[in-house]
């Protein structure tokens, strides 16, 4: 009889840390893609002119402290899909704007990893459909297919 407590309760244990492991990984996702985010628009108005100024200080410092999050909670293809989004955020910041840089190359780069990127999190957390480019030449504009 103890013993069937003890499997029990031994259960409800790894259920729970399963269960936190989720919600510390999901965390990690939402908030590493809105740090993205925020970087990606700096970087987008940079490489533009619109705010031609050097980057900020810290530029992509938050989004790399959740990237080490990602490598820690992350599983499956996230922490690389992360990891090649971050990059390309930051190429497409600290490139622009200058002789020979084409943003809007940089920018379809990023815009492929992101779209990876949002696949990759929905697989990851049995969120069903995929995002898929409306044509090959835009990966910015998506739709989600079932």
């Amino acid at each position: 009889m103890w013993e069937r407590e003890q499997r029990h309760e031994a259960l409800r244990w790894e259920r729970e840390d399963q269960a936190r492991t989720f919600e510390q990984r999901r965390d990690a996702y939402i908030n590493f893609y809105a740090a993205l985010k925020r970087m990606v628009e700096t970087a987008s108005e940079r490489a533009h002119g619109v705010n031609p100024r050097e980057l900020p200080p810290g530029f992509g410092f938050a989004v790399g402290e959740q990237l080490e999050l990602i490598d820690l909670y992350g599983t499956g293809a996230v922490p690389a899909a992360a990891l090649v989004a971050f990059q390309r955020a930051s190429a497409l910041g600290h490139n622009g704007p200058r002789p020979g840089f084409d943003e809007e190359v940089m920018e379809f780069e990023y815009d492929e990893a992101e779209l990876e990127l949002l696949n990759a999190i929905r697989a990851d957390l049995g969120v069903p459909g995929l995002f898929v480019a409306i044509t090959p030449e835009q990966p910015d504009r998506r739709v989600l297919k079932s």
